[in-house]
């Protein structure tokens, strides 16, 4: 059996290799074997110490590591365009907020144009992600599970969940003179005739 361990998606290629040769591998937590490595006393760090301890590990506890498993192509995917969408839906409500805010009117047009804009790419990303449901048998079959959960149901073509605000919150605010409270008058001073006692 073969093992890696090293962060930035690098072990998954190495692991992915090894297992289209016909090689057991294990993607090891690199927090487990910093824990195994001083567990012997270990305090440096070279990767001459850490290869030895990886070696002993695998040595040690194969029989109950787990196998990595290739990643699904098409949930890698899915996930890629849920985290995109989730980075555009909070780039929409940045701007819509920034639209609504008083003294937005000179750049108005410009934002107006970048809300436009997301708008549009968050519908595309809906509608790539019912295609791939509906070409991923494993995903429409989660899907629909997901979706029989009461609240829970597709993305709408636009943004207008409770999360992403609708076009509404991109209308231009009150003008100052609007949110204005009235002045009353004061009442007039009551003057007293001449020779009579001052009223107050």
């Amino acid at each position: 059996m073969a093992g890696c361990v090293d962060p930035g998606g690098r072990p998954d290629r190495r692991a992915g290799r090894w297992v289209q040769a016909g090689r057991a591998a294990h993607r090891a937590d690199a927090r487990k074997v910093k824990a195994f490595i001083r567990s012997f006393g270990i305090l440096g760090k070279t990767d001459a110490i850490d290869a030895k301890a990886l070696a002993r590990y695998g040595e040690e506890r194969h029989a109950t590591l787990p196998r990595w498993q290739p990643r699904d192509a098409a949930r890698d995917r899915l996930q890629i365009l849920m985290l995109t969408r989730s980075d555009l839906v909070a780039q929409r409500v940045a701007c819509a907020n920034r639209l609504a805010a008083p003294g937005a009117g000179p750049v108005r047009r410009h934002l107006g144009a970048v809300l436009h804009c997301l708008d549009a790419q968050i519908a595309a990303i809906a509608a790539d992600t019912e295609a791939l449901l509906r070409a991923s048998v494993p995903l429409a079959s989660a899907a629909r599970t997901v979706r029989g959960i009461a609240g829970i149901g597709p993305s709408p073509p636009s943004p207008c969940s409770p999360s992403c605000p609708s076009s509404a919150a991109a209308k231009p605010p009150p003008s100052p003179a609007s949110r204005r409270t009235p002045i009353r008058a004061a009442p007039p001073m009551p003057i007293a005739a001449p020779g009579a006692a001052d009223p107050r």
